[in-house]
């Protein structure tokens, strides 16, 4: 620091001379001389600072370190100690050496006999037997040879103990020469939890079953154990390694392994665990073995049992068997010679059957939540159904080849069906198991079932998506779904014929269901097909088709099974399992999900048309944006009924049977047995209940509608009606019908008089019914139920009483002469005529709407002089029948949904001319034809020629 901060000015002081200073100081009184007083206090400052941090970090260091400091100089403490120890063990080699040489028979400090060198020997060759151990040990462990590298431990172990154990005072002070006895033993005890932990490592993966026999046996000899703590020991490493085998690998932590394979490895380990059971404890006798020693004591012992009675048996090889020949020296002691390894209390015990059976049944049933959560994991990666086919497929060709190579070796009588698998699992578990059943399919299924529960999630989020991006550009009013203003005009207006000019045979063969169920609208929108839905419903509609029409293709993978064609001979053994076992479960739960899905999408457009009303006040205060989003929503619902399919297919899925195609004509079939049927079966129940919640979500976004319509129009017919000046209706009478009767004189003679009656309904009432018609020809007729229309036509009724009812009992009643009666009670005769039609009286309901429609009549009729009234009846009577015929086909969407009242049936005669359609009890409703249906007929078709005529009236009645 000093130095950095003299000057680097070259001058010396006076005379060149330093005085005899030391260079520090030299630079010290330089630093004096350049520098003012402030800096030399500011140097002074940051050096002391610097000092200090210095001492900070000094202090840090040993007090952080100090431990370690004083570990390492023990250490060097101890690598001197030892060096000197070699070093004066070196010396006292060199005079031995010497001492040999001369033919000296001194060795330390006393004096030792003839057989001394033997003595020296046999412990020096026992030495050298614990310095090579570790050596040996770990080249063993490499090897896998675990039952030499435990023969070794309990040999340097006995040797050990033989040695430090010695009494004989010559040996003691031959020991005395081996002063790294002791250490040794240090390094070797170790090895028995080493090998203990590799053998625990090897059992961790599938092993061939002599390997499997030799390891085993080692763990038994280190630890002694009990052929019952073996079994246990064994069956806690197995459950370890399936533990280990489905434990998830977090990404960039390890190899990533396919679900597959893990699954697979899994279940292979399961199965020839269960085999290795079998052969290292079963009492599978002596009989398979290749040993030709092998005697009676054998008989009833596993393979580990017969091993370890073999490695310690008294006439064991010479050359020392397992242990690799360590025993040949001559100078080695007997007692080494004839080691054999010492074995735990109960070690070549046999297990009983029902004890083997008890432990590993309990050990399998602890392993099933085990195999069930860990598969459940690891299954979780695959996204796709056909992911989940992969796992299931690849099980099915494990475990055939695993129950394959069990036929040579598992005798199966003749009159058992349960195949090599099942024997060996009542003599290991006590039942027959199957594995994929009992591990594996619930998990699997039930991730099937997660998958395809998302896809149907996806797909009504999808669609519905797209609704409401339709119901928000209607809201902003652009032109691209501008055709939902008037869904009429867009069908007639801009509609093209179907390419091809006929329909398919499934838009065929709807109508007549639908007919048959009294829908005309839903026949004729199957008839037209998904093109008579506006592109924004049909848009949604074609996505939900298609999502659903996906889920029914990855199913069909779950549920039908390839079907093998080659004969399976008598002694081939039976399939691991059915794959398609449990596809009445699934087909089950495909009914369940699309239930879900279709109450989820109802759901849906319930919470939007709330929404869209929250933001509207309410029903009564919706804006026509508004209604025609809630329309927007109820075609959509309406158009899922009769155009989605798949809905169909996923509900009338067949519940019994292996397999079965989920094709179109499979679900045709079933429906048309089902009709045939006097009583309908489950899922038809379950398929109306669908489409009842999909109409009822239609209905209820109808009866926003109707509603808003019923009120606007009324509200316009009552301003009307109660302003309407009835003294000018003695001027309207101009216009009314001259009526010419005739009278009997009391002479006998008659008199003819005119009277003039009215002919047609009033401006009011026809804008109210001509309006209401329009409105439903706008947002689409052939898209609104008959109930809802009747629903509509009931509330006008309703509104037109109310208004009828005021006026009548109001204060204008006064001011309403016998004219006006009669214009009200004609009025009131067509209101009736064409909203009530002639519906049975019920209470509540259109029978007491009957009632107040008598009122009203009886009222106007009490106004009335009776005698002229008994003349007038019959006349009006007649021009009211005439005007109900003319406005049949113009009010054709209120006069078809009832039959007409008995008294518009006029018979036809050959001189009068009258309207033909009244002559049936219920007139069929017009259904809307485009104006190219005409050319999808085949030519030659009979009634070609009418049909034509009733395009031409749907076109008059679209007016």
């Amino acid at each position: 620091f000093w130095a950095q901060m003299a000057p680097t000015s070259s001058h010396t002081h006076d005379g060149g001379d330093n005085g005899g200073l030391e260079p520090w100081e030299q630079k010290t009184d330089e630093l004096f001389r350049t520098k003012t007083v402030e800096e030399i206090k500011t140097a002074q400052r940051s050096n002391r600072d610097a000092i200090e941090k210095k001492k900070t970090e000094l202090r840090e260091l040993v007090t952080d370190r100090y431990r370690d400091l004083i570990e390492a100089a023990d250490t060097v403490v101890t690598m001197a100690s030892s060096a000197a120890e070699v070093v004066s063990s070196a010396h006292n080699m060199q005079e031995l050496c010497q001492n040999i040489q001369h033919g000296s028979r001194q060795f330390g400090e006393a004096d030792y006999d003839r057989a001394a060198p033997s003595a020296f020997y046999t412990i020096a060759i026992q030495m050298k037997l614990l310095m090579d151990a570790p050596e040996q040990i770990w080249s063993a462990l490499e090897e896998r040879n675990f039952f030499r590298a435990a023969i070794m431990y309990v040999t340097s172990k006995f040797i050990f103990d033989g040695v430090r154990n010695e009494r004989d005072s010559t040996n003691r002070r031959l020991l005395k020469s081996f002063p790294i006895l002791f250490r040794q033993w240090d390094s070797i005890q170790p090895f028995k939890e080493n090998i203990t932990r590799t053998a625990r490592e090897f059992f961790l993966s599938p092993q061939p079953d002599d390997a499997a026999v030799a390891a085993l046996a080692a763990v038994m000899v280190v630890d002694q154990l009990s052929v019952t703590a073996a079994l246990q020991w064994y069956l806690d490493v197995k459950s370890e390694s399936v533990s280990a085998a489905l434990a998830a690998v977090p990404l960039g932590q390890g190899l990533v392994v396919e679900p597959t394979d893990k699954i697979c490895a899994v279940i292979r380990g399961i199965a020839q665990t269960v085999r290795q059971l079998h052969t290292l404890f079963g009492q599978s006798g002596a009989a398979d073995d290749d040993d030709d020693a092998a005697d009676a004591g054998d008989a009833g012992l596993g393979k580990v049992g017969r091993f370890l009675r073999r490695a310690v048996s008294a006439n064991r090889a010479e050359d020392g068997g397992a242990a690799g020949g360590l025993f040949l020296s001559q100078a080695m002691p007997a007692s080494v010679r004839d080691f054999r390894p010492p074995l735990a209390t109960g070690a070549l015990d046999k297990i009983p059957a029902d004890t083997l059976q008890a432990t590993c049944g309990g050990w399998f049933r602890g392993l099933i939540p085990t195999v069930e959560e860990g598969a459940g994991r690891v299954l979780r990666q695959v996204e796709a159904v056909v992911g989940v086919v992969t796992v299931r497929d690849a099980i099915w060709t494990l475990l055939g080849q695993e129950y394959a190579t069990l036929a040579p070796g598992i005798t199966v009588s003749i009159a058992d069906d349960a195949g090599p698998w099942g024997v060996l699992c009542r003599r290991v578990l006590g039942k027959e198991t199957e594995l994929w059943g009992t591990l594996l399919q619930q998990s699997v299924m039930h991730r099937a079932q997660t998958v395809l529960t998302s896809m149907f999630r996806v797909a009504v989020e999808a669609a519905f998506s797209t609704a409401t991006t339709y119901t928000a550009a209607i809201a902003a009013g652009e032109v691209e779904v501008a055709e939902e203003s008037n869904v009429g005009e867009n069908l007639w207006g801009h509609r093209k014929a179907p390419e091809g000019g006929h329909a398919t045979q499934q838009q065929q063969q709807q109508p007549q269901q639908q007919h048959a169920k009294g829908d005309d609208a839903g026949a004729l929108a199957a008839a037209v097909g998904l093109a008579s839905c506006p592109p924004s419903v049909r848009q949604v509609v074609e996505g939900l088709t298609v999502a659903l029409a996906n889920v029914l293709e990855q199913s069909r993978v779950l549920l039908e099974e390839a079907r093998d064609t080659t004969p399976r001979g008598l002694s081939d053994p039976p399939p691991p399992f059915e794959k398609c076992g449990d596809a009445i479960e699934l087909r089950r739960f495909l009914q369940a999900a699309c239930e879900k899905c279709v109450d989820d999408f109802v759901a849906n457009v319930d919470t939007e048309v709330a929404a869209i009303l929250s933001k509207e006040g309410g029903a009564a205060n919706a804006g026509a944006n508004a209604v025609d989003q809630i329309l927007f929503l109820g075609r959509v619902c309406r158009a899922v009924v009769l155009h989605a399919n798949e809905v169909q297919q996923l509900m009338l899925l067949p519940a019994g049977g292996k397999g079965g195609h989920l094709d179109g004509k499979f679900v045709a079939r079933t429906r048309r047995a089902a009709q045939r049927r006097a009583a309908p079966t489950e899922h038809d129940t379950r398929l109306a209940a669908v489409r009842d919640k999909l109409l009822a979500a239609c209905g209820r976004c109808h009866a926003v509608w109707t509603s808003r319509i019923s009120h606007d129009r009324a509200v316009e017919f009552r301003r009307r009606l109660l302003e309407h000046d009835w003294a000018g209706v003695v001027v309207e009478k101009r216009t009314w019908q001259r009526h010419t009767v005739e009278e009997e004189t009391e002479a006998g003679g008659k008199l003819e008089s005119v009277v003039r009656l009215p002919s047609q309904a009033s401006s009011y009432v026809l804008t109210l019914l001509c309006n209401a018609c329009a409105e439903v020809s706008r947002v689409g007729g052939h898209t609104v139920a008959t109930e809802t229309i009747g629903a509509l036509a009931d509330a006008l009724y309703d509104e037109c009483v109310v208004g009828y009812t005021e006026l009548l009992n109001g204060p204008t009643r006064k001011a309403l002469s016998q004219d006006a009666l009669l214009q009200i009670l004609f009025d009131l005769y067509f209101v009736g005529d064409v909203l009530l039609g002639s519906a049975p009286p019920a209470a509540g309901g259109p029978g007491q709407r009957h009632v107040h429609f008598g009122d009203l009549v009886n009222q106007c009729k009490e106004g009335v002089d009776p005698f002229d009234l008994v003349i007038f009846l019959p006349l009006l009577e007649a021009s009211r029948t005439k005007m109900y015929h003319r406005c049949t086909t113009l009010l054709g969407y209120f006069t078809q949904l009832r039959p007409a009242p008995s008294g518009l049936r006029p018979t036809l005669s050959s001189s009068e001319q009258s309207n033909t359609m009244a002559l049936a009890d219920v007139v069929n409703r017009f259904p809307l034809l485009p104006i190219s249906a005409g050319g999808g007929l085949k030519p030659g078709i009979r009634g070609a020629k009418k049909k034509t005529k009733a395009g031409q009236s749907a076109a008059l009645f679209a007016l």
